[in-house]
């Protein structure tokens, strides 16, 4: 692949991280992947370039919307899950993928934060350490997800929308 192609390849992953930082935290996956080939891609990746804009077109009411109205679904809310959707109230979500890690052997990450039903702070990310269990990489992700926490609501705080209850933060883990 020539230097041309190199470079539009470049741009198109930055217009891709552009749309994940302002509104589709669904593409985090997608152009993590592509950015880890920025210096040498290749057609296979070129394909998953063009690729991925098309998802986003087609998801494209996948995007964030803000509203008043709770995120989680009442009709599959439990009792203890009704009680996270308030307003005012910051609730955590976190995953950790340790079965994709085969090149590398790091987990994958992912977190958000929702305070008053609006995402605002998400991150995908490659775990910097070598986990050696399922359980170990879902403990790394809860640690990274417990200090975003934190942070956020020392923001909330600043901003004189202090959290008065306990942060809920949930996961899907089963180790």
């Amino acid at each position: 692949m020539g230097g041309r192609e190199q470079q539009a390849y470049r741009a198109g992953v930055g217009n891709l991280n552009r749309m994940t930082i302002f509104n589709r935290p669904d593409l985090a996956f997608a152009v993590l992947k592509l950015a880890r080939h920025l210096a040498t891609p290749t057609a296979l990746h070129t394909t998953a370039l063009v690729h991925t804009p098309k998802y986003a077109v087609m998801t494209r009411h996948f995007a964030l919307r803000y509203r008043r109205q709770p995120f989680i679904n009442p009709a599959i809310c439990t009792a203890e899950v009704s009680t996270f959707v308030s307003h005012n109230r910051v609730v955590c979500f976190y995953d950790a993928g340790f079965a994709n890690a085969i090149d590398t052997h790091k987990p994958h990450t992912g977190c958000v934060s929702i305070p008053s039903n609006a995402a605002i702070n998400w991150k995908s990310f490659m775990q910097r350490l070598v986990a050696s269990s399922f359980t170990k990489s879902e403990y790394l992700a809860l640690s990274y997800c417990v200090k975003q926490t934190e942070y956020m609501r020392h923001i909330l705080a600043f901003l004189d929308q202090a959290q008065t209850t306990p942060t809920s933060v949930l996961e899907d883990n089963a180790s």
